[in-house]
């Protein structure tokens, strides 16, 4: 009896062990597994004074680095993907078992308030989730309303959650943590993501045009902060109350706003007053933020570029509006500026354009009358303007265009692995002309600084047989610097 007695307790210790090992192993690599760390340790070492809750819109909009510099202050984004404000509550409570803040920026939006209901809207949320232990009570209170019976398991567990996924899991390694520095073309701090690339040059500049035109907006008298998102956001703002912080209610720059109905926003107002918080709709500031269709990435997120005006903007109202801690004495403080200096050092530098005017054909038909090649980090972007000519469009239909980018010997090393395994000396890509096409733009990424070579060619849209026509061979490029935006 002892001995079967000795065995299943074995048994179950063993069993709890590898349940618990197995849920940190299928937690999915995530920014905000990043963010849940980094909060951790930083709440460690110091306090942080001002802290930023929301969705992505949020976590991608509002850069702590800056806000830490114009205010003088220690910030943390701990903004979550889709977090809708009926469990955004629940996360600020949980930060304050860590941290507790003088002040927080609540980031609320359209998409903030609606109905929690769909099944991507619910598996985002999980990410948040993650981060409250199970053993919470509030946890539970707020999960059961929203889930299903049979997701609890789900919600709680990333090992149910993510059972079909034993393949791709590293069973040795438990970091979840993003890689950024495998990016070219985003950057990682203190929950903050940011993005270098840039809006589509095509159908997504449609919503900036109406985006800055008056009387966009919808004005009905429908109801559209949800129950539950408006309790969600009480409880929020009375938790802090109860711990003395204090709120200051955002709605980021967004270009979907003209879709939404503006009497949303009357009614955040409307809270607001009654819970006497101030409110910021920064949807109404397009013209003093001064925002560029080349500063966002897509109609929903402006780019790094767009972000540090609106991190300025920010800045510069908590410094007239609040009263913060003069933190920039501190070591920690001085660390955080020279990780802004050295990012805008790498901004400054990589800004560099090239422009030549070639007249230059591609074959009978299609000339390229000129280049502007622009750095952009670890991206190239390429814009070719055609010469107008009689037959150009059914020209265009046959063919693919295609940049090839060779480095001198001493930048071999920089090519991508991509290129290294098929043993080329170049960094390329191509493109298929649009029909109506006036202008041609490439992006390509590349790690090539010094380029011995561009050459541009047009080749068969079946299929690469051979160069078309004759190339256009660009050499010994002079860079102008461009002045960066986040400069001082």
């Amino acid at each position: 009896m002892k001995k079967r007695v000795i065995s299943i307790v074995t048994f179950l210790v063993l069993f709890i062990v590898g349940f618990i090992y197995l849920n940190k192993v299928f937690i999915s690599e995530h920014n905000f597994v990043n963010s849940i760390e980094d909060f951790k340790e930083l709440s460690e070492k110091t306090n942080i004074d001002v802290m930023f809750y929301g969705s992505s819109l949020s976590y991608t909009m509002f850069n702590p680095l800056i806000i830490n510099k114009e205010c003088k202050t220690i910030s943390f984004n701990f903004g979550s993907p889709s977090l809708y404000m009926e469990l955004t509550d629940l996360i600020f409570e949980e930060t304050l078992k860590y941290n507790k803040p003088k002040l927080i920026v609540l980031s609320s939006h359209f998409g903030t308030f609606l109905e929690l209901k769909y099944k991507r809207q619910k598996g985002h949320q999980l990410w948040a989730l993650n981060f409250v232990p199970n053993i919470s009570i509030n946890k539970w209170q707020k999960v059961t309303p929203v889930y299903k019976t049979n997701e609890y398991l789900s919600v709680a567990y990333p090992l149910i959650r993510n059972h079909n996924k034993w393949h791709d899991k590293d069973f040795l390694s438990l970091s979840r943590r993003k890689d950024f520095t495998s990016y070219n073309n985003r950057i990682y701090n203190l929950g903050y993501v940011g993005f270098f690339d840039t809006i589509s040059e095509g159908k997504e500049l449609k919503y900036f045009n109406e985006f800055l035109k008056s009387g966009e907006k919808r004005n009905t008298n429908n109801k559209h902060i949800y129950k539950n998102q408006k309790a969600g956001f009480l409880n929020f703002v009375k938790i802090a109350k109860q711990n003395s912080v204090e709120v200051l209610v955002v709605t980021p720059p967004s270009m979907s706003t003209i879709y939404a109905d503006n009497t949303l926003y009357s009614e955040l107002i409307e809270l607001c007053e009654v819970e006497k918080v101030p409110y910021l709709n920064m949807n109404t500031l397009y013209k003093e933020l001064d925002l560029k269709p080349n500063e966002f990435r897509d109609h929903l997120h402006p780019n790094y570029y767009g972000n540090v005006k609106v991190s300025k903007y920010l800045s510069n109202y908590i410094n007239k509006n609040f009263t913060l801690p003069d933190r920039s004495s501190e070591i920690i403080w001085k660390d955080y500026k020279k990780q802004l200096d050295s990012i805008n050092d790498k901004i400054h530098l990589s800004n560099k354009t090239f422009k030549l005017n070639l007249n230059k054909p591609l074959n009978d038909i299609i000339t390229v009358n000129s280049v502007h090649i622009e750095r952009k980090f670890n991206k190239m972007i390429f814009k070719l303007k055609l010469d107008e000519t009689k037959g150009l469009t059914e020209e265009l239909s046959k063919y693919k265009l295609a940049v090839k980018v060779h480095p001198t010997e001493n930048e071999l090393n920089n090519l991508s692995e991509n290129s290294k395994s098929k043993n080329r000396d170049y960094d390329g890509t191509n493109v298929a002309f649009d029909k109506n096409a006036k202008e041609v733009i490439i992006g390509l990424n590349t790690k090539i600084k010094k380029i011995k070579k561009i050459k541009i060619f047009l080749y068969n849209k079946e299929g690469y047989k051979g160069v078309v026509g004759q190339p256009i061979i660009i050499e010994d490029l002079t860079f102008e610097l461009q002045q960066s935006i986040v400069d001082e």
